[in-house]
Order: structure tokens, then sequence, then C-alpha cells
């Protein structure tokens, strides 16, 4: 069950953004969408910022709703806390919000984070490299399959970006973004445990994760060769990415 603190901070985060939204509702009609605030109608079809903007306010208010609902029960700590993800939720909307793409329901900074520019990581390349469903390079076979799937899901997400830790910098495999919070996680996958002092420097590069206060699944994934199959992956994306 999510604590009281956690609740209250979404809604706080929840609420500042729809601050920042414009009120009312999208209606479609045919193939024409409107915004209706108040007694005010305004064709809005070819504004597709605003189309996203109703959209993003939408789900926003349908999950506010849903922290002022759990509050009380976290509170009292009973077992009827609501927690419905968003993409649970966009599928229960009326079609005219419902078949809208689900980019249209993300986060603001969600385009900023996947056009952003870094550093290149000028770690070696060792072998064959792979490439992903949507043109991303990898360094394996495994890491593929990851991006693939992080993919089907439209999860956004940058493979081997730098992430400052302290006095160190670190490439993590993938840093994602998650979708409709803006929150971000790592993933790191082992696939080289085989390999001379590879242990020592996975054992490393987790504590130093740690130490700088990421959570294991819940801001921290990490996967090994033997459990990377199909089913896990989309398990991980379903219950622990995409999961509000």
């Amino acid at each position: 069950m999510k604590s009281i603190k956690k609740i209250r901070k979404e809604l706080a985060n929840i609420e500042k953004e729809l601050q920042q939204l414009p009120s009312g509702r999208l209606v479609k009609k045919g193939k024409c969408y409107n915004h209706i605030d108040g007694n005010k109608q305004t064709g809005i079809t070819n504004d597709h910022l605003r189309i996203q903007q109703l959209a993003r306010q939408k789900l926003l208010s349908l999950l506010q709703k849903q922290c002022h609902y759990n509050l009380p029960h976290a509170v009292r700590y009973t077992e009827k806390i609501s927690e419905r993800s968003p993409t649970e939720i966009i599928q229960n909307l009326a079609p005219t919000y419902s078949l809208l793409p689900l980019h249209y329901f993300y986060h603001p900074d969600v385009q900023a984070f996947l056009t952003k520019t870094f550093p290149p990581n000028t770690y070696p390349t060792e072998g064959p490299t792979f490439t992903s469903n949507n043109g991303t390079i990898v360094r394996s076979k495994s890491e593929v399959l990851i991006a693939n799937q992080l993919e089907a899901y439209n999860v956004p997400y940058r493979y081997e970006i730098p992430l400052r830790l302290g006095d160190h910098r670190k490439y993590p495999d993938f840093i994602i973004m998650q979708p409709f919070t803006g929150e971000l996680l790592i993933w790191e996958h082992f696939g080289a445990l085989h390999q001379a002092d590879y242990e020592h420097r996975m054992n490393e590069k987790m504590s130093l994760y740690l130490k700088h206060g990421y959570q294991p699944w819940k801001d921290l994934i990490y996967t090994f060769e033997f459990d990377l199959d199909p089913k896990r992956l989309q398990h991980i994306i379903e219950k622990i990415i995409l999961k509000h």
C-alpha cells in the first residue's frame, strides 16, 4: 500500500501541474475536436498542443480524485486503496480521450528528455553492436530485447547517457522517464558475470546507486541473463515503470 507521504507528494505534483493546464473538457464531433470551457466552445482540431493539454488535464484530474480518495484510507491503514494505473484510467475513458495517441497523456518533460543532447559514453565497444526496432544502438542481444520491449510500450528511455552521482559519472544501461509522472528510473542489465572482475564492478556500481538514494525495484531496476524472458520484461514494465 502506498504511504501517506507518497500520496501527498503525488497530489502536490498533480495540483501544481493542473494549475498550468487549461480548464474545461475535450469533445469530439465527427472528426473535429472542440474545447468546451463553461459556455464557450472553440474548435481545436488543428491545435494538437491544446488537445494534448486537455488530455493530460483529464488524466491528472482523475489521478487527483484517486489521491483524495486514498489519503483517508492510508491514514487509517486500510486496504481500500485505489491504485488504478494511468494506462488503466485512460483505457476506461470515453472514446474522445481513449482513442488519442498515448503520448498525448505524457508528462510535459518527456519530449525534452528524449531530445536533449548528452556527451557520448567513451567506454570502448567490445564485439558487435545491435540495433533496436526504433534504431537505438546497444551493446548486446539482451539489451536490444529490453530496448524493444520499452519501445513496444512507448516508454521514453535513453541508452548510456551520463548520470552524476557525487564525484562519479556513470552511464547506466537505460535511464527511463516514467511517462506519466516524469520521474527517472535506472535499468541496469548485468549480462557478463562470466568475465573477470565483472561482479566486482557490478557490486561497486550498485553500491553507488544505493548510496545516492536509489531504491531497488522502485527507481532502480536490475536484470540478469537468467531472468531475461519476454514475460519477465513485460511484468517489469507494466508493474514498475508504468504503475503510478
